[in-house]
């Protein structure tokens, strides 16, 4: 590899660091329920948050040094466009920039990241954002079918419907398939009949809805995502690896759940 293309390889995001630095944080603050509350790992870390006027960004960090020591201080927009977004997206959105400042912290603190090139930007933001949206919507967290929705899942996690879109569509095949095989149990996929079987827990009007939503699912498959060599708990998102399948036990040593993907 000549020097010009090692170049480029070096310069891409690494969204396996930032998963497992996301999963790290997860653990530090005992895999918590969504919504995710980001002031635990703030506070934790003796960090600190100011709601200001930015006059046009979202959010910004800055380290703050007080004699032998230092500390991070993260502004988060106040002055948002409240006419062009309700302000539900405005905390939601102001959420998500929060926990992207956490991100730029935890994923870059070894460099200056507000003064890097403009090419290195890019891919540090796009680092911080993945690692936002493994932060509030991980994957232990899809435990339902609904969860796949995006209006379901921005509740839930308190995202906009965009990010959730995107989690969604990043979302690890295996935990999909996952979903879909629980659903499958009382939903045929593969020969649903032309009058569908009612359900005593639901009415026709329900039971037609999550039939055609399950039916419409797409799921897309991104290579990057985990290494081969991975399995992963559906419920905690533990990750164990195949090389010591043969000491990983059919039950996660995290959870307790008896779901791993072995296959």
């Amino acid at each position: 590899m000549n020097e010009e293309a090692a170049v480029r390889v070096a310069l891409r995001p690494n969204f396996t660091r930032a998963n497992k630095i996301a999963d790290e944080a997860l653990r530090n603050t005992g895999y918590p329920k969504a919504p995710i509350p980001l002031i635990h790992l703030v506070e934790s870390n003796g960090w600190k948050v100011q709601h200001e006027e930015l006059h046009g960004a979202d959010g910004y960090t800055a380290k703050v040094e007080r004699r032998n020591s230092f500390k991070y201080v993260i502004y988060i927009a106040t002055d948002m466009d409240s006419q062009k977004y309700s302000q539900a997206i405005i905390q939601f959105r102001q959420r998500f920039t929060l926990a992207h400042e956490i991100g730029h912290i935890l994923l870059h603190s070894h460099i200056d990241w507000h003064n890097v090139s403009e090419e290195l930007d890019e891919i540090l933001e796009v680092e911080a954002n993945w690692f936002a949206s493994r932060l509030l919507m991980p994957d232990y967290i899809f435990i339902h079918i609904s969860d796949m929705d995006p209006n379901q899942l921005s509740e839930k996690c308190q995202v906009n419907y965009s990010a959730a879109q995107k989690r969604i569509g990043y979302l690890n095949t295996k935990i999909s398939n996952h979903l879909i095989r629980e659903a499958s149990k009382w939903v045929n996929l593969e020969d649903v009949p032309p009058e569908p079987i009612k359900q005593t827990a639901m009415s026709d009007e329900e039971y037609t809805e999550l039939e055609d939503f399950i039916s419409g699912l797409v799921f897309k498959e991104v290579a990057i995502t985990y290494e081969d060599d991975e399995i992963n708990c559906f419920v905690c998102g533990h990750t164990y690896l195949t090389t010591l399948i043969d000491t990983v036990p059919l039950r996660c040593v995290h959870c307790g759940a008896d779901n791993l993907d072995l296959g």
